[in-house]
């Protein structure tokens, strides 16, 4: 560390300069999107209690919540209403000369927070050792402001900004898409078409990202079933990721939505190999809930089942299957060379939003139980706990107000649950899984000629929407932003 930092007595472990470099520096509490990150810090409370301030020419007690961002003063604990409040970024805190008396004849130790270039706040204690605490603890989070800051304008010093990137990676997937249904309209045939497809999954992905409607899970199906068949569905789907999120504009709603790759990945988890697995993770947690009646009523109990679950999922990653596995390498390494900050919350989505939780809530859809499941409430809100335990944050009292009882266990698991993210990813690991990895069975000529005739009936539906998108009747995409900001964290050097 270039700074000479008084280091406050219990904060140390808290501020973490590598944890939060990925994080924007620019704070907007009023975008509709906000990272995780941005979330986590604003939620993470360094330091709080009641303490005066000078506010419209008076002095107020007011209750004040010091965050990794800025300091919030409220009208008292648990009032969400914001009375005022002084970012961090360009700040810096002084203690005041004497001390002063209150209307009630108190005398108070004063300390005042600038933010630059004119706002100010001046505070006051009833005790100089509760200002010198104040004044630490504030003056650690202004030093760690400061260092992102020059982290980030070495970065960017010393790279070109990832924006360049971004639309580099766009402009591709726009081309790769156009060309894609280019040649989509020249297959009169289901053989043309399925060859089409198995040889060139480049532009043939891109062209279904845009083409295809998602509301046919049918389709979808027969097509995994085809591409496992001619040993392309790996191929296959890791073009349809990196497409998807070269033409993403936003990190953090990237394969949120139903899409082609979600689509795909959730038929394939939907085969033996993701069932097998559910069989060995789900099906406990899915006997604790039906035997422990009321569950909801106690978030302690929704803590220990949850735990109890998730201790088992972090233990299995070599038991997930091979391909979703490798896929998920795939995507984290794409994910990471454009919007850095999100690689463990796009693993995390696949895993647990898309995978895990909906067989919690659903077995039946997945064939773990033969009938709907009776506890549906219990699941959901286990699945809500595991969710936000994957994208890194916790319960806002805004919104979930009693569900913050439950913040301590995500604050346990989030690293734990970051390393079986990195241990689900780990090439090594993948390689070793490989070499006994079976391929499925082999469908018969007139199996495979079926599905083929199968997924060209369903395509030639879709010819006008191909002439219109050719024609740029129907936009591939909408262009990204024109202007300066390089948003969803650190900045990244293009890969020339």
């Amino acid at each position: 560390n270039a700074f000479n930092v008084r280091k406050p007595k219990n904060f140390s472990n808290l501020l973490n300069p590598a944890a939060i470099i990925e994080e924007e520096l620019t704070l907007d509490l009023g975008s509709s999107v906000l990272s995780p990150r941005i979330r986590l810090n604003e939620s993470t409370i360094i330091k709080e209690g009641e303490l005066d301030v000078l506010w419209n020419n008076d002095w107020n007690t007011l209750y004040i919540q010091l965050n990794k961002h800025r300091i919030v003063c409220r009208k008292s604990k648990g009032d969400m209403k914001q009375i005022c409040s002084i970012h961090l970024n360009n700040s810096e805190v002084a203690s005041e000369e004497g001390t002063i008396i209150s209307d009630s004849d108190e005398q108070l130790w004063c300390f005042s927070v600038t933010e630059f270039p004119r706002k100010i706040l001046s505070f006051a204690t009833k005790l100089p050792e509760e200002r010198e605490d104040w004044v630490d603890a504030i003056e650690f989070v202004i030093q760690q402001r400061h260092n992102l800051k020059k982290t980030y304008d070495k970065l960017k010093a010393q790279s070109k900004p990832r924006k360049r990137l971004r639309v580099k990676e766009r402009t591709l997937g726009v081309d790769n898409c156009r060309d894609g249904i280019k040649r989509l309209t020249q297959c009169n045939t289901p053989r043309l078409l399925c060859e089409f497809l198995v040889s060139e999954p480049e532009l043939a992905s891109a062209a279904l990202w845009k083409v295809m409607s998602m509301e046919n899970e049918a389709v979808f199906a027969n097509l995994v079933k085809y591409l496992l068949h001619r040993s392309k569905f790996e191929d296959f789907l890791k073009f349809a990721l990196s497409h998807e999120i070269r033409i993403s504009a936003v990190g953090e709603t990237l394969f949120r939505e139903m899409s082609l790759c979600t689509r795909m990945l959730s038929c394939y988890l939907d085969m033996e190999p993701g069932k097998e697995y559910l069989r060995s993770t789900v099906l406990g947690l899915l006997t604790d809930i039906a035997s422990n009646a009321n569950v909801q009523d106690n978030l302690d109990n929704i803590a220990t089942l949850s735990q109890k679950f998730l201790d088992q999922i972090l233990s299995s990653s070599n038991q997930c299957p091979l391909l979703f596995r490798e896929l998920m390498r795939h995507t984290r390494e794409r994910v990471d060379k454009v919007f850095p900050n999100m690689t463990h919350a796009v693993v995390g989505g696949f895993v647990f939003l898309r995978f895990l939780c909906p067989a919690i809530i659903s077995p039946h859809k997945f064939g773990l139980t033969k009938t709907p499941f009776q506890a549906r409430k219990d699941a959901v809100l286990i699945t809500k706990l595991l969710q936000t335990v994957s994208n890194g944050v916790e319960f806002d009292e805004s919104r979930e107000g009693p569900l913050r009882q439950l913040n301590p266990f995500i604050r346990k698991n989030r690293l734990f649950v970051d390393v079986f993210f990195d241990s689900l990813t780990d090439p090594i690991s993948i390689a070793k899984q490989r070499a006994n990895y079976v391929p499925p069975k082999k469908l018969s000529k007139e199996e495979a000629e079926g599905l083929e005739q199968i997924i060209f009936d369903h395509m030639i539906q879709y010819r006008e929407r191909m002439d219109d998108l050719l024609d740029e009747k129907i936009k591939i995409c909408i262009p990204l932003p024109d202007d300066d900001s390089d948003e969803n964290s650190a900045v990244e050097a293009d890969d020339e």
